[in-house]
């Protein structure tokens, strides 16, 4: 089997070199390195060995990965042991291996479109059935991961390691910090509707339609509470994207008033303006 890594990086120049580094340590080394300017990732020893293994000895195996620990930046010290803990991927049915492999039982779909759990920092899939969906789809923005996965899901079974195989690096720029809310929430609802449009070939239940259609109605809203902590021009701008989806809520208006006083610290013209749920209709 041959191994690529991918390492996507933005405006990342000081952590780059500690990430081809960890590579560099890999128990298993990878035939090709590619960085990608994007993103910034890194991980420990395992991670590469112990999924090449699970998908070599699991031929229906599409996409495995693994627990990661998350560090602070400029720190070695673990800033939190566990990337899934607390995260839906503990209810997830699953039969366990004696590798420690689990590999679920039920449909991954329903519970990755609440929120990402899949460390980007600790998986691996096959890169054929990776260009047969035609990759990550940009058009999601940073929720990119969450539309891939979904669909990976689709093509074959799914596999995890509940133990950490990676280190996740925490700092300013992770798409997760609280600082980037509002993007965070802007890209899930538009990686939302990007499945609903694609939910004939990737086959939806009902129940799974409904749970889409559940969670745009509370993104629609978290898009709208965020937006109101920067300012009313900048919730007032999102109201306007959001269309008849955007449901003015008092406290949120009042608090995007108090807050028009200081620098938001948001360029809303750096977001999308045209959006996916603009393109296939409201």
């Amino acid at each position: 089997m041959s191994v690529a890594v991918i390492v996507t990086t933005f405006n990342s120049a000081a952590v780059l070199e500690d990430a081809l580094g960890s590579i560099s340590k890999q128990e298993r080394q990878p035939d090709t390195a590619i960085v990608v300017d994007d993103g910034s990732r890194d991980g420990t020893p395992c991670h590469l060995r112990r999924c090449e293994e699970a998908l070599q000895r699991n031929p229906d195996l599409e996409l495995v990965f693994g627990d990661a620990m998350e560090f602070a930046d400029g720190s070695g010290a673990p800033f939190n042991a566990s990337f899934f803990a607390g995260k839906l991927i503990e209810a997830i049915a699953y039969t366990e291996s004696a590798d420690g492999l689990r590999i679920l039982t039920e449909g991954l779909m329903s519970y990755l479109i609440q929120g990402s759990f899949i460390p980007t920092c600790a998986n691996m899939f096959r890169r054929n059935t990776a260009l047969a969906i035609g990759g990550f789809d940009r058009r999601a923005g940073g929720s990119d991961d969450v539309v891939f996965f979904s669909t990976l899901s689709r093509m074959g079974n799914v596999g995890y390691f509940p133990t950490p195989i990676a280190k996740r690096r925490i700092h300013n720029s992770n798409m997760s910090n609280p600082r980037h809310a509002l993007r965070h929430c802007w890209d899930h609802l538009n990686l939302l509707f990007l499945l609903k449009r694609n939910a004939e070939s990737l086959h939806f239940t009902d129940g799974e339609v409904e749970d889409v259609n559940r969670q745009v109605k509370r993104l629609e809203k978290e898009v709208l509470y965020h937006a109101s902590g920067h300012g009313i021009s900048v919730y007032l701008d999102f109201k306007r994207r959001l269309g008849r989806l955007g449901h003015i809520r008092i406290r949120d208006l009042l608090r995007a008033i108090v807050r028009s006083g200081g620098d938001s610290g948001v360029d809303p013209t750096n977001l999308p303006q045209k959006t996916i749920y603009q393109m296939v209709g409201k």
